[in-house]
């Protein structure tokens, strides 16, 4: 993937995720993993694409 040279910048937001739209008892397991899976997955790559492009930045021990 490739990536562009932007500058300097301090944060990383990651706003992206959806909800599946149901009452909260008619909700099937799947709907539930769906939405689930979207916001842990959302998290979880950030960091990855963040670990590519900031090599340099010091990690937690």
């Amino acid at each position: 993937m490739p990536y562009i040279k932007v500058g300097h910048f301090d944060a990383v937001v990651n706003t992206v995720g959806f909800c599946e739209y149901a009452n909260f008892t008619e909700m099937t397991e799947a709907q539930w993993l769906t939405t689930i899976m979207s916001k842990m997955m959302g998290q979880i790559n950030l960091v990855r694409i963040g670990q590519e492009i900031l090599p340099t930045v010091a990690r937690l021990p």
